[in-house]
């Protein structure tokens, strides 16, 4: 995964992609909740208060991003974080805390 800050020339447009992109799913994370996003291209994810920093994996289809969301959101639930899924959404069983 890679960081792109509000100083990077494309910060912009992957803001704009995150804010119109299918939500997944938030976490909390260091008392800050952060929130997950789906695209054709990415998987996004950022605070929800404050966009100044956009984690970004690149994809192949909105299928992929989706799948490697769930995968990043369930791996942070494995570690003790708050996760909430998104409604509507196939979330894998094999999981046993779930």
């Amino acid at each position: 995964m890679q960081i792109i800050t509000i100083d990077d020339r494309d910060f912009s447009q992957l803001l704009d992609a995150w804010k119109a992109g299918k939500h997944i799913g938030r976490y909390t994370k260091n008392g800050k909740v952060q929130i997950v996003i789906a695209t054709r291209q990415f998987m996004l994810i950022s605070s929800e208060d404050d966009q100044k920093k956009i984690a970004i994996k690149p994809s192949r289809s909105q299928n992929d991003a989706e799948q490697f969301a769930l995968q990043f959101l369930l791996r942070e639930e494995s570690r003790g974080s708050e996760v909430q899924f998104a409604e509507g959404l196939d979330i894998p069983t094999n999981n046993t805390t779930r």
